[in-house]
């Protein structure tokens, strides 16, 4: 069997570039230390650079806008809300594309990957049996580009792979920071949910991500078969607005500060990283549980040769 740590090791190399930070910089990262004797501030240049980007990426939008004529707006509108994460996210210093921005620099791990944390699953959207030997937790942001990715590439293969082995249960970690559109997404999912129709609206929603504003949210349900009286007055009410914030706080109390994290049998893993790094940890859980259960593995024993 792999082993768990050895894998963990091995996928640190690709964390930074896996996981939306909540942290931003200070404004003494922003800013060169100005000398006390003159009246002037220094500007980085890294700092000039990512306003003068996001500058000409806000012209270009409006220039092309201009041309494209309101039978576009659709495509308009996608196009400004990539700028307005490329906006958000070159402010704090955070990667919008993990292919085509350098990863940035980080503290190496330091907590025991063998800690366990008690994280509760009671009251959250969740698909597998309750009594799985697994239980796999993820706090997610809708607006995220990494958990789109493990939306995309990871969550489908593990839920086949073991399927009536795990429990996956999706919590809300909204970064409203960078992401304006990643609460109201959260609660109409929620809303949602009410209507069990949630993991259907979580797959569109990731499918259609950056288009998350709120007519979006609207023609997801609509494409749904929602009762759209019932969506609309929900999300209008806010009537999820504390629930999603309480995941939030809880995520807080956890150390989580940045998306997606995972706990699996409270085991934490962070990022959306490689496979084998999930593979390795729920192998690792299910041989644990046929251990203390005084299960050995089953060997196949070939059938004997039939003579005439």
């Amino acid at each position: 069997m792999t082993d768990v740590n050895t894998v963990l090791e091995s996928a640190d190399a690709v964390e930074d570039t896996s996981q939306e930070q909540i942290q931003v910089p200070q404004e003494s990262s922003l800013y060169a230390e100005p000398d006390p004797n003159q009246d002037v501030i220094v500007v980085k240049r890294s700092t000039m650079y990512n306003t003068m980007f996001v500058v000409i990426l806000l012209v270009g939008v409006y220039v092309v806008g201009w041309f494209m004529g309101s039978n576009s707006g659709g495509t308009v509108q996608a196009v400004r809300t990539a700028v307005s994460e490329a906006m958000f996210t070159a402010v704090a210093g955070l990667p919008s594309n993990p292919g085509s921005v350098a990863a940035q620099p980080q503290q190496p791990p330091t907590e025991d990957p063998n800690q366990r944390f008690t994280v509760s699953a009671e009251g959250n959207p969740a698909i597998g049996p309750e009594n799985a030997p697994v239980t796999m937790i993820e706090f997610g942001d809708f607006q995220c580009p990494f958990c789109k990715r493990f939306h995309d590439e990871t969550l489908s293969p593990l839920l086949k792979k073991y399927e009536g082995k795990i429990r996956f249960v999706y919590r809300d970690f909204p970064i409203s920071s960078i992401h304006p559109f990643a609460q109201g997404a959260a609660e109409a999912a929620e809303c949602a949910y009410e209507q069990k129709k949630f993991w259907e609206y979580h797959d569109l929603l990731f499918q259609k991500q950056p288009q998350l504003a709120k007519d979006d949210l609207l023609t997801y349900a609509k494409q749904l078969n929602l009762d759209m009286k019932a969506f609309q007055a929900c999300i209008d009410s806010g009537k999820y607005a504390q629930e999603v914030q309480s995941d939030y706080q809880t995520g807080l109390q956890l150390g989580v500060n940045g998306t997606p994290t995972f706990y699996i049998n409270g085991r934490r893993l962070i990022g959306a990283m490689p496979t084998e790094a999930f593979t390795a940890l729920i192998d690792a859980e299910l041989a644990a549980a046929n251990s203390s259960a005084g299960l050995t593995p089953t060997i196949p024993i070939p059938e004997p040769t039939k003579t005439s």
